[in-house]
């Protein structure tokens, strides 16, 4: 008798299942060390099982990538889309970057990690277009994080040394909630990983 096709419903619960497993395997072991026939033997399932729902293990750590920044992307979306002070919302978008770190550690660790493939490594590959999105999804925290930091550095510019130097956790400028360098003067440099446009790679950015 044949087998009755999956409903779509079905197939994505499945697609969900192997996705958490192989996050939880890449984040343990790292990228090098990860492999369909391990991923398939957490699962309980064959290899050729998981090749019907990921065509490689590169889709795999993409479409982790991809749902990793686009959690954060959202948490990030919903405060700037809420009105009030820029400094404000930077400082919520350092709070929830830390707090997303220690609640999804598994996907913060593979998404700010060195030691896995860049999108340079898959362009002219069949999977270029995969990487693309992924590469897209996450330079749009840059840009809700970028644009806070503008506003706020312009609204800075137009203060007095003294006002400017005074800014701390005390005052209007964005506390040191986050990892921070912080001077004598009060004032603190805050950093933050982000996608570097021009190598493809994680740098770090600071706000002041």
């Amino acid at each position: 008798m044949p087998k009755v096709a999956r409903s779509q419903e079905d197939r994505e619960i499945i697609r969900e299942k192997i996705l958490d497993e192989a996050l939880g395997l890449i984040s343990e072991s790292g990228f090098s060390s990860f492999s369909m026939r391990k991923l398939a033997s957490r699962l309980g399932m064959t290899a050729t099982t998981i090749y019907n729902y990921y065509s490689s293990k590169d889709e795999l750590y993409l479409m982790i990538l991809t749902k990793g920044f686009d959690m954060l992307y959202r948490r990030f979306d919903e405060i700037y889309r809420t009105g009030g002070d820029p400094s404000r919302k930077l400082r919520e978008m350092v709070e929830t970057y830390i707090d997303f770190g220690i609640t999804n550690a598994n996907y913060y660790n593979i998404m700010f990690t060195s030691d896995a493939p860049k999108y340079s490594d898959y362009i002219g590959t069949g999977i270029e277009p995969v990487a693309h999105f992924e590469k897209q999804t996450a330079l749009k925290l840059v840009d809700i994080a970028s644009g806070c930091s503008v506003i706020w550095e312009r609204r800075m510019s137009g203060l007095s040394p003294q006002k400017r130097s005074g800014t701390s956790s005390s005052g209007s400028g964005a506390p040191c909630t986050a990892s921070s360098r912080c001077t004598t003067a009060g004032s603190c440099k805050r950093w933050m990983k982000t996608p570097d446009r021009s190598s493809n790679r994680w740098r770090m950015i600071w706000w002041t």
